[in-house]
């Protein structure tokens, strides 16, 4: 792009109309995001004089009886527990298990409506189901046999927990981030099964979902040469939503919500086992399994690869965010197109001035400079996006990021958190 000085002037608003333009097509299509867009207050039951009354009672009567019931619950759990482990008893160590699933479903206050049978079958088998939030597991393990889980170290609390009561019943933690962990959590699933303990429940999502949607699964639990014991999993969400979404909520606050709820109501379908075809491969097997769940519960089927939502795509989509805020910027201070663009045979002219395919090309070139920062400044600028302090801070002269007071300092590697100093190398 040529510097020059734009004589007519455009509002803002002309500015807006090209950018839903170019925006409008990926908006329409995007379906992906739609599968872990929480449920919009306007969708529950929530408003008028009712909503402050159940406010003050879910609150400050509700939640102090039920985490006293918790806390109590768990002390319990831990007794029992302990003189399972002295006793070496597996029946002692079972009931302590039944009791903490069945106490932790009462202080949550589940109202479950079960549709058919769950299967109790005396060969090697494994349930999977669609995945909300962690109350999955405690729902589906309070019907009939419990289950042992497969289940992602997520750390904090959900780690203590974990180890303190899904860790005494063969359940299996790993971490994805850990290639080897993969191969060693087939392996113990297939010791599992050898042994016939709880049935194990998997969630082939591998990401809790919003419960309109369902993602792809994962072939890793189709790959056994197992039935397979399909359960679907619908939540009625007129009074709370049950989606357990980790990029805002950690477990905790989660717990919290939950436990702040009059009361969460779900209903379970239970599917008689399948088994794979002759010459069908794992990844056939599961679709299949996925349409008979999602067909049932009501859910959107999609291909959509759920670990896409942790994945560093997402990193790369706010990079391009940065790299179009720039490019804009900058074409709104002092940049428009070369004169000899004008007469070619594509006439779609973005911002009074520049071809559609030159914005394009000047956003790449924006988001290669970006590329070759620092790990930590692309993370300082993509955190701008959310504070809305980009747009400003293109257009001052000096920082307001409070850098500069340790200019005299010898460290240099203070300076990697200013904005400004960050994009002044790039242009």
């Amino acid at each position: 792009m040529n510097v020059k000085t734009q004589n007519n002037k455009r509002s803002l608003l002309h500015d807006a109309v090209d950018i839903i333009s170019i925006s409008t097509h990926s908006l329409e299509s995007d379906d992906f995001h739609k599968c872990f867009q929480p449920i919009s207050r306007h969708e529950m039951d929530s408003s008028g004089i009712f909503y402050i009354f159940s406010f003050f009672i879910r609150y400050f009567i509700l939640l102090p009886i039920r985490l006293l019931f918790l806390v109590l619950a768990l002390v319990f759990y831990a007794l029992l527990i302990s003189k399972a482990l002295i006793k070496n008893c597996e029946n002692e160590m079972k009931f302590a298990y039944i009791f903490i699933i069945k106490a932790i479903n009462f202080i949550v206050g589940a109202k479950i409506t079960h549709h058919g049978k769950k299967c109790n079958l005396n060969r090697p088998h494994i349930f999977v189901s669609n995945h909300t939030s962690f109350v999955d597991f405690i729902i589906l393990s309070n019907h009939g046999r419990p289950h042992a889980c497969v289940s992602e170290n997520h750390g904090g609390l959900f780690y203590l927990l974990f180890n303190l009561i899904l860790g005494k019943n063969g359940s299996i933690a790993f971490k994805r981030s850990e290639k080897l962990d993969r191969a060693k959590v087939k392996e113990k699933m297939k010791i599992h099964l050898a042994h016939n303990k709880l049935p194990l429940l998997v969630f082939p999502e591998g990401t809790c979902v919003n419960n309109k949607y369902s993602v792809m699964f994962q072939k890793g639990v189709f790959e056994l040469d197992v039935d397979i014991c399909p359960v679907s999993l619908k939540y009625k969400r007129t009074l709370m939503d049950p989606y357990w979404n980790r990029r805002k909520q950690g477990f905790a606050l989660h717990l919290l919500y939950l436990m702040t709820r009059w009361y969460i109501e779900a209903d379970v379908y239970w599917h008689s086992p399948a088994t794979r075809k002759e010459n069908e491969t794992p990844s056939e097997f599961g679709d299949r399994v996925k349409a008979l769940i999602s067909d049932k519960a009501g859910l959107i089927n999609t291909l959509w690869n759920g670990y896409l939502k942790s994945s560093p795509a997402l990193k790369e989509r706010d990079l391009l965010k940065v790299a179009f805020i720039k490019t804009y910027c900058l074409l709104r201070e002092c940049y428009i197109e070369k004169e000899e663009y004008k007469f070619t045979t594509h006439k779609m002219f973005l911002f009074g001035s520049i071809q559609y395919e030159v914005f394009l090309l000047e956003i790449l070139k924006r988001y290669h400079d970006i590329k070759s920062l620092q790990p930590v400044e692309q993370n300082t600028l993509i955190s701008s996006i959310n504070t809305c302090s980009l747009v400003r801070l293109f257009n001052k002269k000096k920082c307001s990021c409070k850098a500069h007071i340790t200019k005299k300092s010898k460290n240099r590697y203070k300076f990697k958190n200013c904005r400004l100093e960050v994009f002044r190398r790039m242009m």
